[in-house]
């Protein structure tokens, strides 16, 4: 399936390392780190920044990053991070029939806006948290598991 027209290309993760994560921060910093808003709302994001983070921001690993249990860390993931330069314009972006947005409780009484691209495979996660939204995570729906699982929240969240 071809990407959405509306979103900019991918980026290549393909090469050194040094030089795709340099694309990669340097996509990160023009595109989420400016004020941003979804549907009015500020969007915060992660701007810790770890003793092993390589002086880049908690909040950038997170959207190229995945849990690795059998490491017990987070490792890079390819199909996440080509998909960085997408994050920005689906929080920003307005209403769109390709995009379907949606509110859902998580366990710990956490209220998540989920902004997904169900033809795509991309989901971007917002947490409420007061007046502002706070930039969780985004990432490339790879198993169909986690498809049912947001299939459900989304019908969830509907009623």
């Amino acid at each position: 399936m071809a990407d959405p027209s509306f979103l900019p290309a991918r980026v290549s993760t393909d090469g050194e390392w040094s030089v795709v994560c340099a694309t990669l921060y340097a996509v990160y910093q023009r595109d989420l780190c400016k004020h941003l808003q979804h549907q009015g709302i500020p969007v915060m994001r992660d701007t810790r920044i770890l003793p092993d983070g390589d002086r880049k921001e908690e909040g950038f690993w997170h959207l190229i990053t995945c849990e690795n249990r059998s490491i017990g860390d987070r490792a890079f993931d390819p199909e996440r991070a080509c998909r960085l330069p997408w994050v920005g314009p689906i929080v920003v972006s307005p209403t769109r029939s390709e995009i379907e947005v949606f509110d859902y409780e998580e366990g710990r009484r956490q209220l998540r806006r989920y902004i997904w691209l169900r033809e795509y495979d991309f989901v971007v996660i917002l947490e409420h948290r007061g007046k502002r939204l706070f930039l969780v995570t985004a990432f490339h729906v790879s198993f169909d598991r986690k498809r049912k699982q947001l299939a459900r929240r989304a019908a969830d969240a509907a009623k």
